[in-house]
């Protein structure tokens, strides 16, 4: 299956160890064969939405 994606993020930093990110990323296919029904008249694709909080420490 061959397949084409992208995502594109952005992470600030309120403090010197928090991080704050979120990212919006999609992964389209070439064909229809990737949840094994062929409906409709676009090619299976994903979408992905992530959000999430890093703390960083300095424990090393």
């Amino acid at each position: 299956m061959e397949v084409a994606g992208g995502s594109v993020g952005v992470e600030i930093m309120p403090a010197s160890r928090l991080g704050i990110s979120a990212a919006f990323g999609t992964r389209c296919s070439f064909d229809d064969e990737l949840d094994g029904a062929s409906v409709g008249r676009y090619d299976d694709g994903i979408w992905r939405v992530d959000v999430g909080i890093t703390d960083y420490t300095d424990w090393l």
